[in-house]
């Protein structure tokens, strides 16, 4: 927490029970970051926003655990309500409000069996590919990119 001028001289023990189911890609670890972070917040007295705390864990998984995640899932944990959708514009983390979840509408989850993991090299490597990808695309195409845009960074 050295972001918030924090430090913790004699270190921290915290103990967190999850029913969260890890490495399901199901956000395991942004929810174990927040949740730690909220805690330490709390009993600390340290005043941080939803959007800020997110923006922090993702920093702990980029630094700390050296996985190159983007934002959503922190975002998610932290900002996120019941029964609702966050409309988020993951680059640069903005977080433009939540839309209730249509009552009609069911989304389920199945297990695949297949352990998630974006801490390995698999994963940089394709997320490296994928950013390189879109910069040729938008190059070939003349498309320029521009932040600030509310609905988006691509415009024609």
């Amino acid at each position: 927490m050295s972001e918030k001028d924090y430090s913790f001289d004699d270190g921290v023990s915290i103990l967190i029970k999850s029913t969260v189911a890890e490495g399901k890609g199901v956000s395991s670890s942004a929810a174990l970051e927040v949740a730690s972070m909220q805690a330490l917040a709390v009993a600390y007295e340290i005043e941080i926003g939803a959007s800020e705390l997110a923006l922090l864990c993702q920093q702990v998984e980029n630094l700390v655990v050296g996985a190159p995640c983007g934002v959503m899932d922190q975002m998610c944990s932290a900002c996120g309500e019941a029964n609702h959708l966050l409309e988020l514009l993951c680059q640069p983390a903005d977080l433009k409000g939540v839309i209730p979840f249509p009552a009609e509408l069911e989304v389920w989850g199945l297990d695949s069996g297949i352990r998630h993991s974006i801490s390995g090299s698999d994963y940089r490597t394709v997320r490296t590919a994928a950013f390189m990808g879109y910069q040729n695309y938008r190059r070939s195409r003349r498309i320029n990119c521009r932040s600030g845009e509310s609905r988006g960074h691509v415009s024609d």
